[in-house]
C-alpha cells in the first residue's frame, strides 16, 4: 500500500509503480519483471496485504523473492515496533506464494508454442544430453541436443515446463549469433 510504502521511505506510490509497468509493456510486451515483496512490514493491516495482492495480479511478475519481515540494523523500521505476529507473517507469505505460483504457471503455459533465443549456460546436473540456458528474460531452459556448447546461442520453441524451468527443443541445429 502507498501507506507502507512510505513507512518503507520509498519515494513513489503504488499508482507511479504501475504507470511505469504499464509503459514498459507498451514499449515492450514480452518484458520480463521481477520483485521482491516483504510482507508484515511493522503496522502492515490486512487492507495493506491486499493492495499487495493486488498488485501482484495486476503486474504479474515473472519473478518474485518473497520474505517475511525482520528487523535490519541501521533501518528506520529497526526503530519501529515489529508489531504483525509472526502467525499473520507467515500465512500472509504463503498466500503470495500461492498467488506467483499459479500465475508463474499461467505465463509458463502461455510460452509453450513460442519461440526464443537461448544462451546455454551448462550441462543439466541430471539429465544426459541435455543443456540448460536461459532466455532474454532471464527464464531457465532445458534444451535436449548432444551438441551444444557453453557460450551458444541458439533459437528455442518452447515444448512444456517442469516447475519453474521450460522445456524446449533447438528450432535449426545453427546456433544464432
Amino acid at each position: 500500500s502507498d501507506r507502507i510504502l512510505n513507512l518503507m521511505n520509498r519515494r513513489h506510490t503504488i499508482a507511479e509503480y504501475l504507470d511505469k509497468v504499464r509503459y514498459m509493456r507498451r514499449i515492450n510486451p514480452t518484458i520480463e519483471l521481477s520483485t521482491d515483496l516483504i510482507v508484515g512490514f511493522p503496522t502492515e493491516t490486512e487492507a495493506d496485504f491486499e493492495e499487495t495482492l493486488r498488485v501482484l495480479e495486476e503486474v504479474r511478475f515473472s519473478l518474485v523473492f518473497s520474505f517475511k519481515y525482520s528487523p535490519r540494523p541501521g533501518t528506520r523500521a529497526a526503530r519501529m515496533d515489529d508489531d504483525v505476529p509472526r502467525v499473520i507473517k507467515e500465512e500472509r507469505l504463503q498466500r503470495i506464494i500461492e498467488v506467483q505460483e499459479r500465475i508463474n504457471r499461467e505465463l509458463m503455459d502461455a510460452l509453450v508454442g513460442s519461440e526464443h533465443d537461448v544462451l546455454i549456460e551448462g550441462a543439466h546436473a541430471r539429465e544426459r544430453g541435455v543443456m540448460n540456458g536461459r532466455t532474454d528474460g532471464f527464464r531457465p531452459v532445458a534444451v535436449a541436443d548432444d551438441g551444444l556448447e557453453v557460450g551458444d546461442v541458439l533459437t528455442v520453441r518452447i515444448t512444456g515446463h517442469r516447475n519453474h524451468w521450460l522445456v524446449g527443443e533447438p528450432v535449426a541445429a545453427q546456433a544464432v549469433s
